[in-house]
Order: structure tokens, then C-alpha cells, then sequence
């Protein structure tokens, strides 16, 4: 788990070791277009045992082969690792303007779960969205809870630690967004969510 947000805060392979007296058990999660397995199978040598796939992998570690390993795999990432494959991309499905979602077309969404690998959920793009109100929530204030107009229609949407990048976003702004939707229930009301992926500030 410690492995996989570190991925998603700094979208870099990581490694996340917990020790014990004698070893260490690794956990690791890749990003796309980096086939951690292979890349640690390279020194297999290193591990008491190691298995995964290429976007995932664990493996135990004794402690005095950590530092080896570190070595060599920051050897091999600066040999081996264009900095555009270290640009984070987000696939997009389709460019539609935001006052056409609706509870219909998000109800039509959810009827192909379930998601997963072979079934990726949509992933939209919306230009030029309107901000009305925008707040931050969450433990550590670390996340963007906005309202959003296009065309006389207001949504309500989350970014999930957005204050990282957009910490000066306010009301009257216009931006682009990339987002998923969401059917929100609450007391027997049924409305939209818009769980926002990226944006850029206009």
C-alpha cells in the first residue's frame, strides 16, 4: 500500500522495504511501461525469493544484500530510463463538453463493471469548466472539493491531493479537466461526482 501512493505522488517505480533482525521483505509497484519483475530478475541473485508481475513484485531480502541492490538499480535507471517515460499519461476515451453528463450517462457507465484489466473505466476530458467553489477537505487539507459549471449546469467534484499542485485555485477560474464520474447516493438522492484525474489551469 506504502509502495503504491508513493507512485502515485511521485509516479517513480518504488520499493518499500520492512526489516526484520536478519531480512527484509520488499514490496513494489512499477508504472507503465517499466516491467519491474524483469528488471529485478536481472539480480535474482540478490533474493532468498522474489515473484510478481511486471507492474508489481515482493520478494525477502537479506539485509546485507539491501544495499547492493539499491545500487544497482540506481545504476540501471540512470542507464536505462528516458525522462519521458518518467512523465505521467493519462489515457483519455473521449472529449465531451461537460454539460452533457447526466445521471443517465453515468448510470450507462457503471452498466460496464466491472472494471479492472481488459475493462478500463472512462476517462473523459472536459474544456474550459467553470469553477464556483472550491474548498479543502480531508485530514490534512490535501484535497480539492469544487463545484464546476459548463453551460448552466453545476457539478459537484473531488481531486484527490490536488492542493499539492493547484494550491491557488479559487472561484471564477477556468480549467480543463480530466476526470471519471461517479453516482453519488445519499438520503435516497441519486446525483453526479466528478473524481477529477488532472487539470490545467487556464
Amino acid at each position: 500500500m506504502v509502495a503504491a501512493k508513493l507512485v502515485q505522488k511521485y509516479y517513480r517505480p518504488s520499493i518499500v522495504i520492512s526489516l526484520t533482525e536478519d531480512y527484509g521483505k520488499g514490496s513494489v509497484r512499477s508504472i507503465p511501461g517499466v516491467d519491474i519483475i524483469s528488471i529485478l530478475r536481472k539480480y535474482e541473485e540478490l533474493f532468498v525469493n522474489l515473484g510478481g508481475h511486471p507492474m508489481a513484485a515482493g520478494f525477502t531480502i537479506q539485509k546485507s544484500n539491501i544495499a547492493v541492490l539499491q545500487e544497482k538499480l540506481t545504476e540501471y535507471c540512470e542507464q536505462e530510463f528516458a525522462e519521458e517515460l518518467l512523465q505521467p499519461v493519462i489515457d483519455v476515451d473521449l472529449k465531451i463538453p461537460l454539460n452533457i453528463i447526466n445521471l443517465e450517462m453515468t448510470e450507462n457507465v457503471n452498466r460496464m463493471k466491472p472494471f479492472g484489466i481488459g475493462n478500463k473505466e472512462p476517462t473523459f476530458l472536459s474544456e474550459r469548466a467553470g469553477v464556483a467553489s472550491v474548498d479543502r477537505v480531508g485530514r490534512e487539507s490535501n484535497h480539492l472539493s469544487m463545484k464546476l459549471y459548463g453551460e448552466g449546469q453545476l457539478y459537484k467534484a473531488i481531486f484527490f491531493n490536488g492542493i499539492e499542485s493547484y494550491p491557488d485555485l479559487k472561484p471564477g477560474d477556468f480549467i480543463d479537466i480530466i476526470y471519471k464520474v461517479k453516482v453519488n447516493e445519499f438520503n435516497g438522492n441519486r446525483k453526479v461526482d466528478l473524481i477529477i484525474e488532472d487539470l490545467r489551469l487556464l
